[in-house]
């Protein structure tokens, strides 16, 4: 992780989807490491710290539930955003409820992504200075 600009773990098991998040997110100045599994994520969350983590709900491995819940405990500073291809009413209030600053539905609109990632980490920052 380069220690300049603002990293984000991306935790999906589609390629396609990695490789534009990762050309769009660095484009406009991130830093961008990738899991394609729970356990794969699971090891980079406990080993890295990142700015924003990018959850898929479905994994081979696990709910992305599980994985929001494990990574409020282990990045409880970063920005969480969950995608879904499978969105409901039901699945946003779990997800929002557990601590998703942003759910957001696939197929995404980047340049959204980049609205939330930005607005939430602006967020984070006031946050952090009126402490």
């Amino acid at each position: 992780m380069d220690e300049a600009r603002p990293g984000v773990l991306l935790i999906d098991d589609e390629e396609d989807i990695v490789r534009t998040f990762t050309l769009f997110l660095e484009k406009f100045g991130y830093s961008v490491d990738s899991a394609g599994n729970g356990a794969e994520a699971e090891a980079k969350l406990s080993d890295n710290l990142y700015d924003v983590v990018i959850f898929d709900y479905r994994l081979p491995d696990i709910a992305g539930t599980d994985l929001l819940r494990r990574g409020n405990e282990l990045q409880p500073g970063a920005v969480k955003v969950m995608l879904t291809g499978f969105p409901s009413l039901e699945n946003a209030a779990e997800c929002l409820s557990l601590g998703a600053d942003s759910y957001l539905l696939k197929p995404v609109d980047m340049n959204e992504v980049l609205k939330v990632i930005e607005e939430k980490l602006r967020e984070r920052a006031e946050s952090e200075e009126k402490r």
